[in-house]
């Protein structure tokens, strides 16, 4: 049994709307992540991202981010993730390691500094004044902590990519990348969208229900039957009326309280996305989704609302 209401419609095109991100904030990122100095490791020229940062940053929701990488990689081929790591060790002392005279234990007493409850050692420092690489101080904590003469604790995750091939460093590369990776996800969102209609045309169409689901599938209904004889349309040989947002008139003032709320207009579809109450890493960040604007205008089209935003993003 399927309920089809206005109100649903609304919510749907809002899960459509709320991954794709600006073109120019695509741009910025691929600017932040080409300009990114490689860490040299034994096992190649690496670049480190915190991903959570970025995603804030370039208001990027991240599975869009983790896509847009994923894409460097299998598409650029630029790019290739390995094994995240820390940037925060802490720990607390349970027994006694000074026992342990090791380059590495040696190096972490030198670079540990303790605040009130928990010592703080910094990772990088320790590994670079000893001469040791950064995975040998860490296992020496690992091992302390497996034994339990230290409670350790870790934090801040960073993600790290192994660089395959030169990045660009040309306006020209970097733009043409830009714009392929912004029509791929601008062709996901329309995919999205037609998905949702695809539903609808199978609720709202004059055919047996049953039958079109299993034919979507490349299947058939039991013994060659050409409708199942209990679905609306086999009951009713009428199909489902097909239901529609009311459509709304421009309201000025309602666009005017969103750009007050939103002083930086920098990025018209993010103005869009706040009137149309669809939340992102900026929205939450600037606590714009608990503000009386957001979703104030969801009753108006998603593309006139983006339209009109582009018109009036410069406005003081």
């Amino acid at each position: 049994m399927v309920y089809l209401c206005a109100e649903d419609l609304h919510l749907r095109e809002s899960f459509a709307r709320g991954d794709l991100p600006s073109k120019q904030a695509v741009t910025d990122l691929l600017t932040e992540i080409f300009s990114t100095t490689p860490v040299i490791t034994p096992t190649g020229a690496v670049i480190e991202s915190n991903l959570y940062q970025q995603s804030s940053r370039f208001d990027i929701k991240s599975t869009v981010l983790n896509n847009i990488y994923a894409q460097l990689e299998l598409s650029f081929g630029l790019l290739r993730a390995t094994t995240p790591k820390y940037n925060s060790y802490q720990y607390i002392a349970q027994g006694p390691t000074q026992k342990d005279t090791s380059p590495a234990a040696t190096a972490v007493r030198k670079h540990s500094k303790k605040a009130v409850k928990w010592t703080n050692i910094d990772v990088e420092a320790a590994a670079k004044s000893s001469g040791l690489h950064r995975n040998d101080i860490v296992d020496k904590l690992q091992h302390w902590n497996d034994t339990r003469l230290i409670e350790l604790k870790t934090g801040g995750v960073v993600n790290v990519f192994r660089i395959m091939k030169a990045l660009p460093q040309t306006a020209q590369e970097k733009r043409s990348i830009a714009e392929t990776l912004y029509r791929e996800l601008v062709v996901r969102e329309q995919q999205e969208l037609a998905r949702m209609q695809s539903v609808i045309d199978l609720i709202c169409g004059s055919a047996c229900i049953a039958r079109t689901l299993a034919e979507h599938f490349g299947d058939s209904l039991p013994d060659g039957k050409q409708e199942c004889g209990h679905c609306t349309w086999c009951e009713t040989k009428k199909p489902v009326e097909r239901v529609k947002r009311p459509t709304q008139d421009w309201d000025p003032k309602a666009f005017n309280d969103v750009l007050a709320a939103c002083p930086a207009r920098d990025d018209p579809r993010f103005l869009a996305r706040v009137a149309f109450g669809i939340g992102s890493p900026r929205a939450t960040g600037d606590k714009l989704s608990k503000n009386k604007v957001f979703g104030s205008m969801e009753d108006h089209d998603f593309v006139v609302r983006t339209e009109y935003a582009c018109h009036d993003e410069n406005l003081d």
